[in-house]
Formats: C-alpha cells, sequence, structure tokens
C-alpha cells in the first residue's frame, strides 16, 4: 500500500474510544492481550465481505464499514453477550485516503456506542477483502454451547 501499514492504522484505526480495562495490549500490530475477569466467556463472531460485497455496495465505503462491524457484533447480541472488542483485517487493491476515512468513520460509528474496541487485526494490499471479527463477553454460566453437527438443538 502506498501508505505504510503502520501510518495507515494510526490515521484510520487508532480512536480515543471508551477506555477499557481489559485491554493490555490493543491496537498497533497484528495481535492483542486482553484479560478476561473471572467467571465470564469470550464469545466471537466473523464477517467477512469480499468483491461481491464491493460489488453490492457499488464500493461505497460507508455502507462497507458499517454493514463489516453490524455483521460481526449482531450474533455476539444475539447470543445475550457484550461486544468488546473487535479486530480488523482489511485487504485493499490500493489505499485510498478518502475510501479508507468514509470506511473507519462508519466502522468506529458502529463500534464506539456499544464500548467496542478495536484492537487489532492487519493491513495488506490485494484484492478487496474485510474480515472483522466481533469478540464479547457472556457470563460463563449463560454461555450457549452449539450442539454437535447433525445433533437437533435442545
Amino acid at each position: 500500500m502506498s501508505v505504510g501499514e503502520f501510518d495507515l492504522i494510526e490515521r484510520y484505526f487508532r480512536r480515543p474510544l471508551p477506555a477499557r480495562d481489559d485491554i493490555v495490549v490493543g491496537i498497533g500490530d497484528d495481535g492483542a492481550v486482553l484479560h478476561v475477569a473471572d467467571g465470564q466467556t469470550v464469545v466471537t463472531a466473523v464477517a467477512i465481505l469480499s468483491a461481491a460485497a464491493w460489488d453490492a455496495s457499488a464500493g461505497d465505503p460507508a455502507q462497507l464499514g458499517h454493514d463489516a462491524m453490524a455483521m460481526a457484533l449482531d450474533p455476539l447480541l444475539a447470543a445475550g453477550a457484550r461486544p468488546a472488542w473487535a479486530t480488523l483485517a482489511l485487504t485493499l487493491p490500493e489505499a485510498d485516503e478518502k475510501w479508507l476515512a468514509a470506511f473507519s468513520d462508519a466502522l468506529f460509528a458502529v463500534a464506539t456506542p456499544l464500548s467496542v474496541a478495536l484492537i487489532g487485526g492487519d493491513t495488506t494490499r490485494g484484492p478487496f477483502t474485510v474480515t472483522v471479527v466481533g469478540h464479547g463477553l457472556l457470563e460463563s454460566d449463560a454461555a450457549r454451547r452449539n450442539p454437535p453437527a447433525g445433533d437437533p438443538p435442545a
């Protein structure tokens, strides 16, 4: 990408989100370190948008940013979890700064009201793909387990 990876992160994806005392190491590189309190379970959900989503939205960065974050957080809410963090893997053919600004603003417009912090991910050059993984917290005794494949839900 013409804009360096760490510069891109600083400009578009490091935001002053609500302070969270469960983030030990957050955004800045590919990984994060989180502290989860006793009695809590981490729940995750993933959203992947590829060229088909790009085409369907006519490349609208705000729509893509909104959809990616919402698609990753909605399953957490449906499971009864409190969304807490998200990671973003973003692959773009080129780093278009106007596109990145609109995309990141829309991404954070979904995350911020839920106190979701963007804690890491990766940016690369290549065919358009957005992957957002939402992570939430659920009281351990409320955790819903998926039944084994082939078994009907209880």
